[in-house]
């Protein structure tokens, strides 16, 4: 896990203040090189391999490519096969570098894992962005006016520009959903990589996009739990000490079952929350006698209310962006114990729910489908009408033809289901023949990529952690895609198939537990004064262009009880982002 830089070279003065905002990602090493009219620079958080090989940025295919790389290749072992690669090398920048030389740009057809990946072709100065298809890895671009700027984060790109605003016009959707669906980000002009696309900037400053093609592996053994492990296998790979986000829910305890068979010097983490409702920590309980049961060491993350009232504010600023996650601090607060015990790589089990069948709403959704395709347009309609009237818009109409929504689709409410579908033609092959299985896709592309791993790669990276997602492989994906049959939707269980499969190996508090919690901040804290009068501090005084802000702050102060309703964080978190980059607190 490390940053990437790239600068136009009018920006050069700028390099040394990029360096130390991306620091975080990249503590170990930094450097640049310039070629042109570009800086290409990289901070290294060093994971596999020696340190002297691990430096970025690299050359490749005779020097005709500088590259700078983030993020982990899983299948190493597979292509140092394929490509006749020494089987010493254990650095997957290294052997992404031997095969880039031996067949360029067409590496990555063959490369798995999670990556944002630049790469300056010299000769014909075009810049080529790609990014990972399951969405781990966020890489940000700004072009206006033939300035350009790419980096890993948001913040230092805004610290290079004397002006920016907000983008009001795409604002809403985010707020409504949650979190942001394509592009787009808060700030007018920056833009992100979409999961599974290859951006290319050419050298007169246009940009041409397509999503590239990857090659399905075909698992050697036809068993899912065969092909579980071989991936989790493959997650890990490092020479730094690693751990497991423990909860009481079947993907985490997979991961560390199997995880087991090929490490047995492994520790998990789980939060405990200081609070008389013993219901919150009903998944640190289970994770406290799993760990017993194993014989393993349980890193126990404390969390008083004081720790989240005081890390409220933290949280939401450095993801940057729309996110209305309560649990943020929480989970900031664990990266910050996990990084305080000299650990750089752990394991999650994000990405499980969306492709083992484990949300309610997926059943609902298939037990409805007489009703099915107005299911989402009600959902998002009823969202807009309770932002009513924090929104300068009139009417629901007016908003879906301002926003990003679009209602003659029957099965998407999103315009960018242009992009969706594209993505799936592109990466999936299996027919999609009921509509459970397609809002599972929509998860996949939209949900995990720009909420959970937004949130992952931002706040673990703050803490030069990365967060391993296992669930999230393409090919795991596209495996049990193709076992999403139509019953398995209306099962009296949730993820029926692989609570099957692991009944018998996992330990029965698990394999019977059906209460699905997770790691919850406890609701109370939310009502205390201290919390409601933080959040009050948070909101402008000034209504604007889009937002009534003084009635969101009038409401609150009238009704406390409000702040128990999720939706209303999209605007608390757009909030923070404001006071937090109108301020410049940019580290």
């Amino acid at each position: 896990m490390c940053g990437i830089i790239c600068l136009s070279k009018k920006f050069n003065h700028k390099l040394n203040q990029t360096f130390n905002l991306l620091k975080h990602r990249g503590p170990d090493f930094e450097n640049h090189v310039q070629s042109d009219d570009l800086i290409i620079g990289h901070n290294l958080l060093q994971i596999r391999g020696e340190f002297n090989s691990s430096k970025q940025p690299k050359y490749a295919k005779n020097s005709k490519y500088i590259i700078s790389f983030n993020g982990q290749i899983y299948n190493t072992e597979e292509l140092k096969i394929r490509f006749s690669i020494n089987k010493e090398i254990d650095l997957d920048t290294e052997i992404l570098i031997q095969i880039i030389n031996q067949v360029g740009l067409e590496f990555i057809r063959f490369v798995k894992g999670m990556f944002s990946i630049l790469i300056y072709d010299i000769h014909t100065r075009k810049i080529h962005l790609f990014r990972d298809p399951s969405g781990q890895k966020h890489l940000y671009y700004y072009l206006n006016n033939n300035e350009l700027i790419i980096c890993s984060e948001i913040k230092p790109i805004i610290s290079i520009l004397q002006n920016f605003s907000f983008d009001n016009q795409n604002l809403p959707s985010s707020l409504i959903l949650g979190y942001p669906i394509n592009k787009f980000t808060p700030f007018k002009n920056i833009n992100r990589v979409l999961p599974g696309e290859h951006l290319i900037i050419d050298d007169k400053k246009k940009i041409h996009k397509s999503f590239f093609d990857q090659i399905t592996k075909k698992f050697d053994n036809e068993d899912p739990s065969g092909v579980i492990r071989e991936t989790i296998r493959n997650h890990l790979l490092t020479k730094k000490k690693i751990a497991i986000n423990l909860s009481g829910g079947l993907d985490s305890n997979i991961i560390l079952y199997e995880s087991l068979n090929f490490n047995s010097n492994i520790s998990v983490f789980s939060t405990k929350f200081e609070t008389p409702n013993e219901i919150y920590n009903h998944d640190y309980y289970l994770a406290q006698k799993i760990a017993k049961h194993y014989g393993l060491n349980l890193y126990t993350t404390n969390i008083t209310f004081d720790d989240y009232l005081n890390n409220f504010e933290k949280s939401f600023s450095h993801i940057e962006e729309i996110n209305r996650n309560i649990n943020n601090p929480a989970y900031y607060i664990n990266y910050i114990n996990q990084k305080n015990n000299n650990y750089r790589s752990i394991l999650s089990g994000d990405g499980g729910d969306e492709i083992f069948i484990g949300y309610d709403y997926y059943k609902r959704i298939g037990l409805k489908k007489k009703i099915i395709n107005n299911f989402k347009i009600s959902k998002v309609i009823s969202s807009f009408m309770w932002f009513k009237e924090y929104l300068r818009y009139e009417t629901p109409q007016q908003y879906f033809k301002n926003s990003l929504l679009n209602l003659k689709n029957k099965y998407s409410t999103f315009k960018n289901s242009l992009y969706s579908k594209k993505f799936y033609e592109n990466f999936y092959t299996s027919k999609i023949d009921h509509v459970s299985k397609y809002y599972c896709f929509l998860d996949q592309f939209n949900w995990l990529p720009n909420e959970i791993f937004l949130r992952a790669d931002k706040l673990g990276m703050k803490n030069s952690l990365e967060v391993r997602s296992p669930f999230s492989d393409l090919d795991l994906r596209r495996y049990f895609f193709e076992r999403m049959h139509k019953e398995k939707f209306v099962a009296k269980v949730n993820k029926p198939e692989i609570r099957q499969i692991y009944k018998e190996k996992l330990h029965p508090l698990i394999s019977n537990n059906i209460l699905k919690t997770g790691w919850t901040a406890p609701l109370e804290w939310l009502k205390r004064d201290e919390f409601v009068e933080k959040i009050i501090s948070f909101i402008p005084d000034q209504d604007c262009e889009i937002f009534r802000w003084s009635i969101l702050k009038n409401n609150i102060k009238k009704n406390k009880l409000i702040l128990l309703n999720k939706q209303i964080y999209s605007l608390i978190s757009l909030s923070i982002i404001k006071k937090n980059f109108n301020e410049k607190i940019i580290n």
